[in-house]
């Protein structure tokens, strides 16, 4: 794949990490200190990376896409998740 086609498919891909950005956010509680804004620096370094291993025998680019980017973020949230419990049992062991 050419410089310029790989730089058309990232950029043509940004509306549709936003829209899996703004199910998760509505499907899903996330934890504090988790913004937006952190998840969609995830989809997009997910979407990069799932174009550039893009596999046409595994279906088309944008589905192809969608599942890399949700699992990302969904990764992330269970991630900061456990580290807010963490936290928490950390807080309540010193009591």
């Amino acid at each position: 794949m050419g410089v310029e086609n790989r730089e058309r498919l990232i950029l043509d891909n940004i509306e549709l990490v936003k829209k899996l950005v703004n199910s998760a956010l509505n499907r899903f509680d996330i934890p504090e200190g988790l913004e937006k804004e952190d998840l969609m620096s995830i989809g997009i370094i997910a979407m990069i990376q799932a174009v550039d291993k893009y596999d046409p025998s595994k279906g088309t680019l944008d589905k192809w896409i969608s599942r890399c980017v949700y699992s990302s973020i969904i990764d992330e949230i269970k991630k900061e998740r456990n580290r807010s419990n963490m936290l928490l049992y950390m807080d309540t062991a010193k009591l």
